[in-house]
């Protein structure tokens, strides 16, 4: 059996970062679906990636929540 890896989890991460690894372990543990994960994966990158900034420096109010 070939195991594939998402991400490659490393020390170096930031605690956003870490967080993000760890939620999408979760999602794999709890679904057993490997494409469950991937889709998450790529939702949650295009969804961050749009303001070019981390997570922890974005303000929900510039993406019209809270």
């Amino acid at each position: 059996m070939t195991e594939n890896t998402i991400v490659n989890f490393t020390d170096t991460r930031t605690g956003w970062q870490r967080a993000f690894y760890a939620f999408l372990a979760e999602k794999e543990q709890r679904s057993g679906s490997h494409r469950t994960v991937e889709g998450y994966s790529r939702m949650l990158q295009d969804f961050f990636g749009r303001s070019g900034k981390q997570p922890d420096n974005d303000s929900p109010n510039r993406r019209g929540v809270g």
